[in-house]
């Protein structure tokens, strides 16, 4: 699972929501309710314990529960959802992509579909898929693997060696000039430099691999934004702020890849054929859609696509009928 640690605050909840809070228990009291009593009064009647540190380090949503049973093991209840929120199903103005709006025509029937802010409880479960993020995960560790490989054949090459020349003087040159000059000479003495070579490359795979796992885990994201009645973390900790920002950024960017890359790709696929299987009901369309990372609530993105896709078609096939193309382009 690719779910990030962040620090949170320890009452994650706004100020005004603990206050709305505050006043719906006061009124639960004063009409003789058996509810709860106030957050600074235990079960007991004594003083509640405040909590020691403003700031807590969490993995998972700010909504689960962790509970000791009477068998002694340890659960975690309530994890609403291991993926951040769908940045497409947020409002511009809220830090969503705004691909919705810019889609839709202001005052249009469409707009009733998009939150008017994060506040909205339709959509807060409106999540990534889990399906998603291991495509975008692989995707960028392969592109850091492949860049740290061109790193290391690029210094190799360029990595000077010390070599005797006539007069005995011992001078540098890359193995890319040494390999041009003579290939073949030294092969038997080369011997066991490719041997110090190859046990040297082998003691440092394990470094090589510990620095993909550190880069790995920079990759997790943040199950923890685009959330509703949630305290900043502006002015407990600005580097934990900060990084609030890029993980923002970065459930953009996945939502922006499902926009601009996935969507278009699958409306091609489809309208070519190139795929393995064109889906015939509803149950082979949901897995074709989930199995590349899609949520079925973009069923009308994909129409909107297709419609455009066939008008295109058409237009080519009058052309072709009025002698503007000989063939269809494909």
């Amino acid at each position: 699972l690719m779910v990030a640690s962040r620090p949170v605050p320890t009452v994650p909840l706004s100020d005004e929501k603990l206050e709305v809070i505050a006043k719906a228990k006061a009124a639960s009291l004063e009409a003789g309710s058996s509810l709860a009593p106030e957050n600074n009064i235990s079960g007991d009647g004594s003083e509640a314990a405040k909590p020691s540190s403003p700031i807590t380090n969490i993995c998972g949503p700010i909504e689960m529960k962790g509970i000791q049973g009477s068998d002694q093991r340890k659960y975690v209840l309530d994890l609403t959802r291991l993926t951040s929120r769908d940045a497409n199903w947020v409002p511009e103005s809220e830090g969503g992509t705004g691909n919705w709006e810019k889609e839709l025509p202001s005052g249009g029937k469409g707009q009733k579909f998009i939150p008017k802010s994060v506040h909205d409880d339709e959509w807060t479960m409106a999540v990534l898929r889990p399906e998603l993020i291991t495509a975008l995960t692989h995707k960028c560790m392969t592109e850091w693997l492949e860049s740290k490989k061109a790193a290391r054949e690029k210094s190799k090459e360029e990595q000077p060696e010390k070599v005797e020349n006539k007069d005995g003087k011992q001078t540098e040159e890359t193995t890319k000039d040494i390999a041009k000059e003579d290939p073949k000479k030294d092969e038997p003495s080369a011997k066991p430099e490719a041997k110090e070579g190859k046990q040297l490359e082998e003691s440092n795979l394990k470094q090589l691999r510990d620095e993909d796992e550190i880069h790995l885990k920079t990759l997790r994201y943040n199950v923890n934004v685009f959330l509703p009645h949630t305290k900043s973390l502006e002015g407990l900790d600005d580097e934990a702020h900060a990084q609030i920002l890029k993980d923002e950024e970065r459930a953009r960017d996945a939502a922006s890849y499902i926009w601009n890359v996935l969507l278009p790709s699958l409306t091609k696929e489809i309208r070519d054929s190139s795929g393995h299987q064109i889906p015939v009901d509803g149950i082979a369309l949901t897995e074709m859609l989930h199995a590349r990372g899609i949520n079925c609530r973009y069923l009308g993105r994909l129409a909107a696509l297709a419609v455009a896709e066939e008008a295109a078609d058409i237009k080519a096939e009058l052309d072709v009928q009025a002698g503007k193309l000989k063939t269809l382009s494909r």
